[in-house]
């Protein structure tokens, strides 16, 4: 599996390279531009279709807009901004929904891989970074359908590092409801069984030992901070 997300874009493109350019795309011209559609079909290699080419499309597709053989030609550019400079009016989890409902787990499996590759290379690039909310992020990656374990799994390992901690004490923060009678994991709009697997995460031994861990080694008090909040939990 790729480690970094460049890596796991640059599989995408090849997994994906054997779908074929679709020669026109059905589509409604008041919900996607003509123009735009022009500009996606006209020669040069996937990777460099602008992404305001993209917008209508992706809004539509592959519901309204084309068929799921023409997506699948589409979807590693689709998949690329999606994950780095993203789409005006789609949010990421508006996008991995619609890959699952084109019906992604029917695809052949090293489709499925890179797909898989892709999400699992975000997510460890966002246990890493300093400045993005992990919420959105898990929150899209289980609209693909993904068992969230593996996901919980990584962040276990990242809390021994600054920002995997933070992630969690900010995702605690704002996804946890404090209010008697029942605290609970609030995270609106995600699958239940994505939500169901987080909150036994929580409440489970795996996510206060890793944060045990990391206060132990831990110079500044958010690990302190997360056990606190844990064993409320």
């Amino acid at each position: 599996m790729p480690t970094s997300l460049e890596d796991a874009v640059d599989r995408l493109y090849a997994v994906f390279a054997s779908e074929r350019r679709p020669k026109r795309i059905d589509h409604c011209s008041h919900c996607v531009p003509d123009a735009e559609i022009k500009r996606m079909l006209a020669p040069g290699p996937v990777r460099e279709i602008p992404v305001d080419a993209l917008r209508g499309y992706v809004a539509g597709a592959p519901v309204d807009a084309g068929t799921v053989d023409d997506y699948r030609y589409f979807l590693p550019r689709i998949l690329h901004i999606a994950v780095t400079e993203g789409f005006l009016l789609c949010d990421l989890d508006f996008v991995l929904r619609r890959v699952a409902s084109a019906g992604l787990r029917d695809w052949p499996a090293a489709e499925r891989d890179a797909v898989s590759g892709l999400a699992h290379a975000l997510w460890r690039r966002t246990l890493a970074s300093p400045d993005v909310e992990a919420e959105p992020v898990l929150g899209a990656i289980a609209e693909l359908g993904e068992d969230l374990g593996p996901y919980l799994t990584e962040w276990e390992a990242a809390l021994t590092e600054h920002a995997g901690a933070t992630r969690l004490l900010e995702f605690m923060r704002q996804c946890y409801g404090w209010l008697e009678p029942r605290r609970r994991l609030w995270v609106p709009g995600w699958p239940t069984a994505a939500a169901a697997t987080v909150e036994a995460w929580l409440s489970g031994p795996g996510a206060t030992t890793a944060v045990t861990a990391a206060a132990e080694v831990s110079d500044d008090d958010v690990a302190e901070v997360l056990l606190e909040i844990l064993a409320m939990a």
